[in-house]
């Protein structure tokens, strides 16, 4: 999912709502623990995660507990990571970019693997995969999210 903020150029963060140098853990059942007040997180809540080794980028809350935040794996997955030092910013996700950002979770999920050829040149094998990426599919859907990058 962290490939469509950068492409808009925009995480849509909310600078009045965010917890700066806390120490965070990222475990394989994909949750996030550490010094965290549940009340500051709700499931459907988009975040911004920085300052990891392996985790940095945008995920969604699918639960809350007082000890963790499990992510929705459909959009995004963590990787274990020891507890370190980050940052969690809350993202404000227009409700129709969250729309589209499920309908090309769905499109990705559906078409892996379509538009792919291969040829032989010698003793060798190209793979090519077309045009139908996620992106070019849905570029002007995204179009009036994007941000100029200067």
């Amino acid at each position: 999912m962290d490939f469509i903020f950068e492409y808009l150029h925009n995480y849509f963060l909310n600078y009045n709502y965010y917890h700066e140098g806390i120490a965070l853990t990222f475990t394989a059942t994909d949750q996030i623990g550490g010094d965290l007040t549940s009340t500051d997180f709700t499931a459907g809540m988009f975040i911004k995660v920085s300052g990891t080794k392996l985790n940095d980028g945008a995920y969604l809350i699918k639960s809350v507990s007082d000890s963790a935040i499990t992510i929705d794996t459909d959009y995004s997955s963590i990787l274990t990571e020891a507890e370190i030092t980050s940052n969690i910013y809350w993202m404000d996700v227009p409700k129709s970019l969250r729309e589209v950002i499920a309908e090309m979770i769905t499109f990705d999920a559906s078409n892996t693997g379509d538009n792919i050829s291969q040829e032989k040149q010698g003793n060798r094998d190209i793979t090519y995969s077309g045009e139908a990426s996620t992106l070019n599919a849905y570029s002007s859907k995204l179009q009036p999210f994007r941000r100029m990058r200067w």
